[in-house]
């Protein structure tokens, strides 16, 4: 055979079975990316989705344009529906666009994403303290190149192709998609993720149950919390600005809502009610005067950037503290039965709590009984100091109460972090 026509052979080979290739994954369409018929036994269940959630959320959005979005961490993906009646019924397709253990950093560039993609006319956020601290990275599967747009709203011509490649030609592309059909008759593995975006909820509280009972649940997930998350390796800091990088968290909130301010965005902003033992962590890692510090910020910098505008600042909910939801008592330890209500453990709060959130931000509680009025308060610079200090001895009588609680939190810091510690922690600039 002559060379170029082993080249040509070869060439056509190539084609072939790279075509294939790319029918397989994008048949399967392991990440949804694509948006496959979803047939049962084939690949009706995307167990593969949650580990690679940024690349998947960010061309699901590519593909529907949705109109309306959630932001936040796991705790508004976990928690907040987008079927909720309380949404505008113009603004659809809705997406639930929470991504895990997000910084406020990605949750700006997804938001500056889909706000491109399509003109978003409404948004919900869910507001964390611990993703407004500067000295947390971003996770290693964020890319700045699949997303349709830069920081600086410039266009990236090339963004709906940075992804092709490793879903549809690569080896891990291919490995999900038999990882995906493999578990389809799994008792095991299911969809992590529902189709609107949100975490999958109906099964939690049997899975933990199953796990080893609440108890166990709150204190994994603490331990995350006490060692990685309010004061992230390697620097052990909470700031709002990076010292080193000169990166100010600050400004990326203030970019965030004026965007929304600008192009007349529905724009909502909640302060996520996570049980009262994450509130004892902050307390107990000597962050509770920036804990307040925040709550005053996040209002200040809302108002001015309103001002500017000369419109009504943006709601924000704040359904943090001690209330009749937030400190729900918890299992003890040799209770493996008892199922809990309102948490899945102390950062993650369930669908219902979430729907009951929904119902005063959008101002909808006539289609469920209503929660007492401590449980979301709008915040205003007028309430914002009598809020906070409703909220302190609140804390004084859940500590009275709650002893055990209270002292399993103290000794969980203690296990890790000297007073000491802390005190050098909380002193470098």
């Amino acid at each position: 055979m002559k060379p170029i026509n082993y080249l040509k052979v070869w060439l056509l080979s190539l084609s072939t079975v790279s075509l294939c290739f790319a029918f397989f994954n994008g048949l399967i369409d392991p990440y949804r990316v694509v948006g496959s018929p979803e047939i049962k036994g084939l690949n009706q269940l995307k167990p593969e989705f949650s580990d690679h959630l940024r690349l998947a959320k960010a061309a699901i959005v590519n593909r529907l344009a949705p109109k309306a979005i959630i932001l936040g961490s796991s705790r508004a993906e976990q928690a907040y529906d987008t079927n909720h009646p309380g949404w505008n019924l113009q603004a659809q397709p809705r997406y639930n666009l929470g991504l895990a253990a997000v910084s406020l950093y990605e949750l700006l560039r997804y938001f500056q994403h889909a706000h491109k993609v399509q003109p978003l006319e409404q948004t919900v956020v869910g507001l964390d303290f611990y993703m407004f601290n500067a000295y947390r990275a971003s996770k290693p599967d964020f890319s700045e190149k699949r997303l349709a747009v830069t920081v600086d709203n410039q266009p990236n011509f090339f963004y709906r192709y940075h992804d092709m490649l490793p879903v549809f030609l690569s080896e891990d592309g291919l490995t999900s998609s038999l990882n995906t059909i493999r578990q389809q008759k799994s008792k095991n593995k299911g969809t992590p993720y529902l189709n609107n975006g949100q975490r999958a909820w109906k099964h939690k509280p049997e899975e933990i149950v199953k796990g080893g009972g609440y108890e166990k649940a709150f204190a994994v997930t603490e331990n995350i919390f006490v060692t990685t998350l309010y004061l992230p390796p390697p620097d052990k800091k909470y700031s709002f600005i990076n010292t080193k990088t000169g990166e100010n968290y600050w400004e990326y909130y203030r970019t965030l809502l004026r965007i929304a301010y600008e192009d007349n965005i529905d724009f909502r902003l909640i302060i996520n009610p996570s049980h009262a033992r994450q509130w004892e962590i902050i307390r107990h890692l000597k962050l509770w005067d920036k804990f307040e510090e925040w709550k005053w910020k996040l209002v200040k910098i809302n108002e001015e950037e309103a001002a500017k505008f000369n419109t009504a600042p943006f709601p924000i909910w704040d359904f943090s503290g001690y209330n009749e939801f937030t400190t729900e008592t918890v299992p003890d330890s040799e209770d493996k039965t008892t199922k809990m209500q309102w948490y899945y453990e102390s950062s993650h709060f369930s669908k219902p709590l979430g729907d009951l959130v929904l119902n005063k931000v959008f101002d909808s509680e006539d289609e469920q009984p209503p929660t007492s009025s401590s449980f979301g308060v709008l915040l205003t610079s007028e309430n914002i100091e009598s809020h906070l200090s409703r909220i302190r001895a609140e804390q004084q009588e859940y500590e009275k109460t709650n002893q055990e609680d209270v002292m399993m939190i103290k000794k969980l810091v203690d296990k890790y972090y000297s007073e000491s510690d802390l005190e050098k922690f909380h002193s470098q600039p």
